[in-house]
C-alpha cells in the first residue's frame, strides 16, 4: 500500500457513470466493479449460480432488471459497513493495485441521462426604466450562488440568454441559471434559465471506492 494515501469509500450521485465519476474524490476509475459485488453478495446469501437467472424468469411480468436483483441482494443481504469495507479494500488491493485517486465503481442503480437537445427553460424579467443596449454580464448557480460565468466585454442580453443555454445543454450545470448584471446595480436580474431534462431522465447511485491521496482531502 502507498504510505501517502488512504482508503476512501463514497456514495455519490449522478444521471451516468462519468457525472458519478465527478462528483467523487476520485480522478478516474479503472474498473467497474458491479458484477464482483453482485457475487460477493449472491455468496453472502448462499446462493448458487443459477439463481440470479431463476429470479429474473420469476419477475419477469414486473420487468424486473439485474439492478432490482442487485436492490434485492442489497436489502436481503445486511452487510454490515465492516463487511463492505473488507471485501471494497481486498478488491481495491487485487484490480487497482492501491494505486492513489483510481477508483473501483459499484453500480447500485443506473442513472439515465436526459435526450432533450434543449434542456432549459427561460424566464424573462422586465424592471422598470430602460437599460443599455450591451452590458457586462454574470451567470450565477441560483443554488449555490456561485458565479459560474462572466463576460470579459459588454455583451447582449440574447448573448448572455445564449451562452446560458450552451452551459446547460452541455450538462455543465443541472440547475437553476441566474443572468444578471454584474456589480451594484438596483434590480440586476435579466432572467433565469431552468434545468429540464427529458422525463425519463433520472439521478443514479453509484459508490466508489479505492486509495486517494491524503493530501488532496
Amino acid at each position: 500500500m502507498v504510505t501517502n494515501s488512504i482508503f476512501k469509500s463514497v456514495v455519490v450521485s449522478g444521471t451516468s457513470k462519468d457525472e458519478a465519476i465527478k462528483n467523487s474524490p476520485f480522478d478516474s476509475v479503472i474498473i467497474d466493479a458491479t458484477a464482483a459485488y453482485t457475487t460477493f453478495l449472491e455468496k453472502k446469501m448462499g446462493f448458487d449460480t443459477k439463481y440470479r437467472k431463476a429470479w429474473l424468469e420469476q419477475h419477469a411480468a414486473e420487468k424486473a432488471t439485474p439492478s432490482d436483483y442487485r436492490k434485492m441482494l442489497i436489502d436481503e443481504a445486511q452487510v454490515t459497513p465492516s463487511e463492505l469495507q473488507e471485501w471494497q479494500m481486498a478488491y481495491a488491493h487485487d484490480k487497482a493495485k492501491d494505486i492513489p485517486n483510481l477508483g473501483c465503481l459499484i453500480v447500485v442503480n443506473p442513472g439515465v441521462e436526459s435526450t432533450r437537445k434543449r434542456p432549459y427553460e427561460y424566464v424573462n424579467v422586465k424592471n422598470a426604466g430602460k437599460r443599455k443596449t450591451t452590458t457586462v454580464v454574470e451567470i450565477v448557480n441560483k443554488r449555490t450562488g456561485e458565479v459560474i460565468w462572466h463576460s470579459d466585454v459588454h455583451i447582449t442580453k440574447a448573448e448572455a440568454i445564449k451562452r446560458g443555454k450552451e452551459i446547460l445543454s452541455k450538462g455543465e450545470v443541472k440547475d437553476t441559471l441566474v443572468l444578471r448584471l454584474a456589480g451594484y446595480i438596483t434590480n440586476p436580474v435579466l432572467g433565469e434559465l431552468t434545468y429540464t431534462p427529458s422525463k425519463k431522465a433520472s439521478t443514479g447511485k453509484y459508490i466508489i471506492f479505492g486509495q486517494v491521496d491524503a493530501e488532496t482531502l
